[in-house]
């Protein structure tokens, strides 16, 4: 019998169960009074923490010391969270709980005489200044919840999750003392340490985020700047061309630019601040190049661009390469869609999950984040698809407004010349001579996309200058996002890469002069599975030569030699099931 924490309708009581042996224990706590409760699960979940095989991971706990005020073990706890993500993103690593870490040393420093927000002051200044600046523009995604956020965080969970409950298991006790502490510090934090943050980053950087940009053919195209200040002469520009706008993506172009860059977001034809009508994927050629035109003409600008970005981000840069501007010196497609081959269709078959994502980047000039993560109303609309038995192009119907884009696709079942005219054709291919670097992952969802645009390439254009990283990675992971076990598999230590560094390492490469990443040892670098090494090949046919044939023998076995004779095997399978 798993141990649970059990509370009364009107008041919290606590039964704690074990496997050989029953402790009961009750005591009244008033439900309006939360640090109360806590100060009594505390120990308890400790004992049941320390009786538990599935010990919770350290985020969980240090924000439960931090709350009890043991801010020694919280910190130390705290360090261990940041460890565990030092491999895949240091730079975010060190910002993360910086939020928790200025609040616990404030309050550890501060004596009877000190005022508190002098001492959060200067305790903040403190840790900023320890950090690269790479690093310190990570902080402040740590400092924006609202007290108000916060607080109504931890009264609707509360509500649903705990009052009238007849029990709570350990993950719900946790997840309590989690709310709780973010709504302690988010005073002090958004009122105190925001402000400052964003004075310190308005310091480092110029950022206009309402540029229209006019294409040739006259439409809008809205596009954000993010200038470093700490660059005292014009320099290279990293361009990112996204769909999924949003006043987040400002965050991102500060990132990309603490790397000692300057970045312009592109948004696509219609998104932002464009007046223009949104059509994903079909503009993305010209635009581009029109708004290189613009950058390379400004101050800030010496006239190198390089583009990175997954997925569709990825596929846009496939894009920018059928009308090669010679600005353009490097593109960095992580994940790209593989427009036409992969996505909306794949062998020629359409997805349902189209007209989620039609709908997820056309409902608004943003993105419809909440519509699009609805799980129960897209299920909910397959379903109903499926069993009314109607026609496929009557989905965006049943979903209760028609899709244009939706419409026009579905008339484009096969890779005909409506796809083709997005991305590269074979005479543009073997045009493309600036360098590139592509990453992609076994489990990756475009992988097929990845593969199509690289076999083309040097297919088209042998003597090209393009490096691939394939590894054991989803979707995300060839964009920075590399996690521990992917699909229910741990992955090597090996493949725990800081990708984002290496992709910065070769945009100084192309864009600075600088030396190639080390990493990048041949053309092709892929991760062996299980055997916790990477290896490398200068090109398709080398890597090839690597390949084993099995064959097919007596007794349904695989073996390395052909059978001398030809025999039947009998299979048989049970449909029981």
């Amino acid at each position: 019998m798993k141990k649970i924490l059990s509370l009364a309708t009107l008041f919290f009581s606590l039964l704690i169960f074990s496997q050989n042996i029953t402790i009961s224990q009750f005591k009244k706590v008033d439900s309006t009074n939360i640090k109360s409760l806590l100060n009594y699960l505390s120990p308890i979940v400790k004992k049941q923490i320390s009786d538990n095989k599935d010990t919770p991971d350290n985020d969980n706990l240090f924000r439960m010391n931090f709350v009890m005020g043991d801010y020694k073990t919280a910190l130390e706890q705290l360090n261990d969270v940041r460890s565990s993500f030092m491999k895949g993103n240091p730079k975010m690593a060190a910002a993360m709980g910086t939020q928790y870490e200025v609040y616990m040393n404030t309050l550890q420093r501060l004596n009877n005489n000190q005022d508190f927000n002098k001492t959060y002051q200067a305790e903040l200044l403190k840790k900023y200044n320890s950090l690269a600046s790479s690093a310190q523009v990570f902080m402040p995604f740590f400092f924006g919840l609202t007290p108000k956020e916060t607080k109504e965080d931890l009264s609707s969970f509360i509500k649903s999750d705990i009052t009238g409950k007849s029990s709570i298991d350990l993950k719900t006790a946790l997840l309590l003392f989690r709310k709780y502490g973010s709504n302690l510090i988010a005073e002090a934090t958004y009122t105190q340490g925001l402000p400052i943050l964003e004075k310190l980053d308005q310091e480092s950087y110029t950022v206009n985020d309402s540029v229209i940009v006019y294409t040739k053919d006259k439409k809008e195209i809205s596009i954000s700047t993010v200038i470093n200040k700490k660059i005292q002469h014009p320099g290279p520009v990293i361009i990112v061309n996204t769909i999924y706008s949003s006043p987040g993506n400002i965050g991102t172009a500060k990132q990309l630019a603490s790397n000692g860059y300057s970045c312009v977001y592109i948004n696509t034809r219609g998104k932002y601040h464009s007046k223009e009508i949104i059509e994903p994927f079909e503009h993305e050629y010209e635009d581009i190049s029109d708004v290189i035109d613009w950058i390379v003409q400004q101050p800030w600008s010496n006239g190198k661009v390089g583009m990175i970005g997954g997925s569709y981000l990825g596929f846009s840069q496939w894009a920018a390469t059928k009308k090669l501007h010679p600005a353009l010196k490097t593109i960095i497609p992580q994940a790209p869609v593989g427009i036409g081959i992969d996505y909306p269709m794949s062998g020629n078959v359409f997805m349902s999950y189209m007209l989620r994502w039609i709908d997820h980047v056309t409902v608004n000039k943003l993105t419809d984040n909440a519509g699009f993560s609805n799980e129960k109303k897209w299920n909910d609309l397959y379903k109903k698809w499926y069993t009314s038995g109607m026609a496929f192009n009557k989905l965006d119907s049943i979903n209760g407004k028609k899709s244009e884009i939706f419409q026009r696709w579905l008339k484009h079942p096969s890779y005909d010349a409506y796809w083709q005219s997005m991305t590269p054709d074979p005479k543009e291919y073997s045009k493309i001579n600036i360098p590139i670097l592509t990453t992609t992952g076994y489990f990756d969802d475009d992988q097929l996309g990845a593969m199509y645009y690289y076999k083309n390439h040097i297919k088209y254009n042998p003597n090209m200058d393009h490096y691939l990283v394939i590894g054991p990675y989803d979707h995300y992971g060839p964009q920075g996002y590399i996690t521990s076990e992917v699909m229910g598999v741990k992955i090597d230590p090996v493949a725990e890469l800081n990708l984002n560094e290496i992709c910065f390492q070769w945009f100084d490469y192309i864009l600075k002069g600088k030396s190639k990443p080390d990493f990048l040892k041949g053309k092709i670098n892929y991760e062996v599975m299980g055997d916790n090494i990477w290896k490398s090949a200068n090109s398709m046919q080398e890597f090839d030569r690597t390949k084993v044939k099995y064959y097919l023998g007596e007794g349904l076995k695989l073996g390395e030699n052909k059978s001398g004779k030809l025999a039947f095997t009998t299979l048989s399978v049970n449909f029981k099931d």
